[in-house]
């Protein structure tokens, strides 16, 4: 619920006007506050104006004092109240007088510190004046020694110029050197890689010579090797032959060994049982058992 509007309010919005240069109308009053009827800011807006030559009465602005402002605001006792162009015709005066008043009483005071301070600032441009002249002195001295720098530097400048030249004429002679020799090592570069390629390509040929030659003592390699195995496995064969064949002659003349021990201790028992007739069989079954003991094929 919104608040009803007060004469505080109205005043404070028509002071605010005022201050701003405007003069205060119920429209404007209403506007400034955002809200309220022209019935209700009538009265209150009438009441600001009439009593608007009492406030101004009881103000002081900038020294001028209370009697000032009352002779200023005198004029408002015989204003109509409902009269607001007047009023705030009157009031526009009031301020511009006081402010006038205020502003004299400020430039006065102002002129004297003026006065007080450009006496100093004569003194101090004096002063600087003095030192601006002792510079000047040391600035033309300074400025003599500069000129003789000067000579001496645009002769050394000369001198320089001529060395410059002389080995610019040195450098020229460098870079034709070096651009002959540049042109030589080209050429001769040029030549190392045809050397170069011509050695390439006769190694080349070399390796592939050797390549094919290699191949071809691998290969009668290979094939000896080949021939060499067969050869051994030839003699393995003839190898486990023949050891099949001694082991077999091994075999029959254990056999036969075997059987004439059997005689001969056959033998050796005949003998024991007949005498001596049986000495001559033990000694021939001997002797052919030492036979085949000897040359067991």
């Amino acid at each position: 619920m919104s608040r009803g509007i007060t004469a505080n309010d109205v005043w404070q919005a028509a002071d605010e006007l005022l201050q701003a240069g405007e003069r205060p109308t119920i429209e404007r009053v209403r506007l400034k506050m955002g809200r309220g009827s022209p019935n209700t800011v009538s009265p209150h807006l009438d009441g600001w104006f009439a009593s608007l030559g009492a406030r101004l009465d009881t103000a002081v602005v900038n020294g001028q004092g209370k009697s000032g402002a009352g002779r200023l605001a005198g004029s408002f006792d015989t204003v109509d109240a409902t009269n607001p162009d007047e009023a705030f015709t009157l009031a526009a005066s009031t301020f511009w007088q006081l402010s006038l008043t205020s502003a004299r009483h400020a430039v006065e005071a102002s002129l004297s510190e003026v006065r007080t301070a450009l006496t100093q600032q004569a003194e101090d441009l004096k002063q600087a004046q003095d030192k601006l002249e002792l510079k000047a002195q040391r600035m033309a001295a300074r400025q003599e020694g500069l000129e003789r720098a000067l000579h001496g530097a645009e002769h050394q400048r000369a001198e320089a110029a001529q060395r410059a030249a002389s080995l610019d004429a040195q450098l020229n002679v460098l870079q034709q050197q070096r651009e002959k020799e540049r042109a030589a090592l080209i050429e001769e570069r040029q030549q190392l890689a045809q050397r170069s390629l011509e050695q390439e390509r006769h190694w080349q040929l070399e390796l592939e010579r050797t390549r094919e030659a290699h191949k071809q003592q691998m290969q009668q390699a290979q094939q000896q090797v080949e021939r060499v195995t067969q050869e051994r496995l030839v003699q393995q064969k003839e190898a486990v032959a023949l050891q099949q064949r001694f082991e077999e002659r091994e075999q029959a003349t254990q056999a036969k060994l075997h059987q004439l021990l059997s005689q001969l201790h056959e033998a050796q028992a005949s003998q024991r049982a007949q005498g001596s007739s049986s000495i001559e069989r033990a000694g021939s079954v001997r002797f052919k058992v030492r036979k085949l003991r000897r040359n067991p094929a």
